[in-house]
């Protein structure tokens, strides 16, 4: 079973390396991918029409699927679980392979977040002062 997506490549004539920010590094972690000590962010250029990006990369995942895995998904399973049996199972989320395309310079963390906001349930947002990630779908409480 291949999953697949396409995200966008940074321009490499104006791409700018900066060091990983501490909210970044987090997501990194949580992927289990290694991360960098840099990434790039878009800057823009006449090559790229000031856009800071040119064409396109694929992200990937692929998990092999047996009978016994292929009967369970045919009783109809939630995606969570679904989700959470392929991680168990070795696979790697398309969300980990956009991090190391970030990781390597090919795409930007900014699309990196983008991209991970439609991979997953519900929407999170990352506090950069803290790195904490937040859950948006439970509302923090008035103190």
């Amino acid at each position: 079973m291949i999953a697949q997506d396409l995200i966008r490549k940074l321009c490499p004539e104006c791409a700018r390396r900066r060091p990983l920010a501490a909210h970044e590094r987090l997501l990194f972690e949580q992927a289990g991918v290694t991360p960098p000590e840099t990434v790039a962010d878009a800057a823009g250029c006449s090559e790229c029409f000031n856009y800071g990006y040119h064409g396109r990369t694929g992200v990937f995942e692929v998990a092999a699927v047996d009978d016994e895995l292929g009967n369970w998904l045919a009783a109809g399973r939630r995606q969570q679980e679904i989700r959470e049996r392929l991680l168990a199972s070795g696979s790697r989320p398309l969300v980990a392979d956009a991090l190391e395309k970030a990781a390597a310079g090919e795409t930007s963390m900014s699309e990196v977040l983008h991209f991970y906001g439609q991979c997953i349930d519900r929407p999170v947002a990352v506090r950069p002062e803290s790195g904490e990630v937040v859950d948006s779908a439970r509302p923090e409480r008035a103190p």
